[in-house]
């Protein structure tokens, strides 16, 4: 029997699986988190897990659970680079009255309209932070909300990226040091389809990866985003025994597997 915890349990992602985990019969889950709902039990959360799962919340301690990852050596951890959620580690200018990163809606035109220094240092505190908790270097860089790939911020985090020996998670390759990983985006909404992975896994490229956003639906999530009923369509489909014929003879990888050139 394998004992887990899940981080951000009662997010769209940490609520699937939970769901998948239940119904494994060689785990165990020990303890879920919720920095949202901390000390909650998690059915009164969600209502559909009344007595699968009548654990209470424990209170998120990021640092605790990237320490704990030192067990794991060839987990696959990235550095998800951050200006738009929170506070900064150090002292910049794109902040909003209460000390916190300016909402992505800030770069309506996708342009990041901040100091490049300002933004190579928090960047690298950033990096810093994870190395110290860790004990080791990520294992490449991407960022929320994309922003790294914003034309005002790329040379900063390639930069970075130069600095640190990392592949960068990116729609468009720019890094040319490293083996190119092809990053699909279109498996969404509509075009979230069987057609659309068929096509995918006969593109001739070496490593892919393609964004997804399965989910099971409920009130909160139906609240938070206004893509939620498709979720639920990429959710069956993923998991259908068609798609795990199709996939049958690809390896899954994290990004310990790419190599530089």
């Amino acid at each position: 029997m394998i004992n887990v915890g899940i981080v951000g349990s009662t997010g769209y992602g940490g609520c699937e699986l939970v769901r998948f985990l239940l119904t494994h019969p060689n785990v165990n889950i020990e303890w879920v988190s919720s920095r949202t709902y901390s000390d909650q039990e998690y059915s009164d959360v969600y209502k559909s897990y009344f007595t699968l799962l009548d654990q209470k919340c424990v209170d998120e301690d990021i640092e605790k659970y990237l320490e704990m990852t030192k067990a794991y050596p060839n987990l696959g951890l990235g550095v998800h680079l951050n200006i738009t959620v929170g506070k900064p580690l150090t002292k910049v200018s794109f902040i909003d009255e209460k000390g916190n990163f300016k909402s992505r809606d800030t770069y309506k035109n996708r342009e990041a309209i901040v100091l490049q220094e300002e933004l190579y240092q928090e960047w690298k505190a950033q990096i810093e932070k994870f190395i110290k908790i860790t004990g080791h270097k990520p294992t490449h860089l991407d960022s929320h909300h994309h922003v790294h790939l914003l034309k005002s911020n790329r040379d900063v985090v390639l930069k970075l990226a130069y600095e640190y020996d990392l592949p960068i998670r990116q729609e468009t390759y720019l890094q040319k040091d490293f083996e190119p990983v092809y990053f699909e985006e279109l498996f969404y909404n509509q075009d979230a389809t069987f057609e659309m992975i068929n096509m995918i896994l006969h593109k001739d490229v070496e490593n892919y990866e393609l964004m997804c956003h399965p989910a099971m639906i409920d009130w909160k999530l139906y609240q938070i985003s206004s893509y939620h009923l498709r979720r639920a369509h990429e959710l069956d489909l993923l998991c259908s025994q068609k798609v795990k014929e199709m996939t049958k003879d690809i390896e899954f990888i994290n990004y310990h597997a790419i190599k530089k050139i």
